[in-house]
C-alpha cells in the first residue's frame, strides 16, 4: 500500500517527463520534480490561506486539465476531502459560478498565466499567490487513514493509490499512458496509477481527443513522438477511459 505523500516523494526524484498535457493550443510537460514542486507549493497555499487539513472539504471546480490535477493532488496531500456537493473551499476558473463562496481560489488555466486577472474581493489569485510559497513540504498533519479522500466515491486516504491502480487494468512498470476525457476524476485515477507504477501520462481534454480521433495519422504521430505504449484514448472522449485499455 503506497500513501500519496510517499508517492509524491518518489515522483519528486524523477527528472524525466511524468505529465504531458495537450489541448488544442497548448502542450505542457512536467517532470516528476516539477510536478511535485507544483503540488507542494499549492498544498502550502491551501493549508496557509484556507486552513485545508484532514477532513476539510475542497471543491475543485476546474475542467479536466493539468492544473486541475495539481489542485486535486494538493488538496489530498493536505489531507482534505474532494467533494462535488455541499459547503467547501472552492477552487475555480469561473468565480461567477460561486458568488456566495466564503473561501474562493481563482485559477487561470493557460500555462503562462501569472495572474488569474480580476478576482472578487476576498478571493485568492491562485496564479500569483502559488509562486510565493516554498517548494519543500511543510509539517502538515497526516491524513487519517480512514478519512475520506473522495467523498462521493467513498474512497479513503489509505485506499487512494490502490483505488486508482484497481481502476487501471493496463498498469505495468514504466507505462507511458495516453488518456483524455472530460471527467477530472478519471484523469486523476489514470495519473495516480501511472505514477505508482513509475510510469507517466500524456493527457488531454475531450475537445483535443476528438481531433485526435478524427485524424488517424495525427494520432499515430502523437503516439510515436510521445512514446506511448498504453493507449486509453476512448472512442467517446466525453466518457474518459481509465477502465479501458490496450497497447498502442
Amino acid at each position: 500500500m503506497t500513501s500519496l505523500p510517499a508517492l509524491l516523494t518518489r515522483v519528486a526524484g524523477r527528472r524525466n517527463p511524468c505529465l504531458t498535457w495537450y489541448s488544442e493550443d497548448e502542450r505542457v510537460e512536467l517532470s516528476g520534480f516539477v510536478l511535485a514542486n507544483w503540488v507542494t507549493k499549492t498544498t502550502h497555499l491551501l493549508v496557509d490561506e484556507l486552513d485545508v487539513g484532514p477532513g476539510r472539504p475542497v471543491r475543485v471546480d476546474l475542467p479536466a486539465h493539468w492544473r486541475g490535477l495539481v489542485w486535486s493532488l494538493a488538496a489530498l496531500r493536505a489531507g482534505g476531502t474532494l467533494v462535488d456537493h455541499g459547503p467547501a473551499a472552492v477552487v475555480t476558473d469561473d468565480p461567477e459560478r460561486w458568488p456566495d463562496a466564503a473561501d474562493l481560489v481563482v485559477v487561470a488555466l493557460p500555462a503562462l498565466a501569472r495572474t488569474a486577472g480580476s478576482v472578487p474581493p476576498g478571493a485568492i489569485d491562485a496564479n500569483a499567490a502559488v509562486m510565493t510559497y516554498p517548494d519543500r513540504p511543510g509539517a502538515w498533519a497526516p491524513a487519517p487513514a480512514d478519512g475520506l479522500a473522495l467523498a462521493e466515491a467513498e474512497v479513503r486516504h489509505a485506499e487512494l493509490v490502490d483505488w486508482a491502480t484497481a481502476r487501471a487494468g493496463w498498469v505495468h512498470a514504466g507505462a507511458r499512458v495516453l488518456a483524455a476525457g472530460a471527467d477530472p476524476r478519471d484523469l486523476l485515477a489514470v495519473t495516480l496509477a501511472a505514477l505508482a507504477s513509475d510510469g507517466s501520462v500524456v493527457l488531454g481534454n475531450a475537445e483535443w481527443a476528438a481531433t485526435m480521433l478524427a485524424d488517424r495519422e495525427r494520432r499515430a504521430r502523437l503516439v510515436e513522438s510521445e512514446r506511448v505504449d498504453v493507449n486509453l484514448l476512448p472512442d467517446d472522449p466525453d466518457r474518459g477511459a481509465p477502465g479501458a485499455g490496450g497497447r498502442a
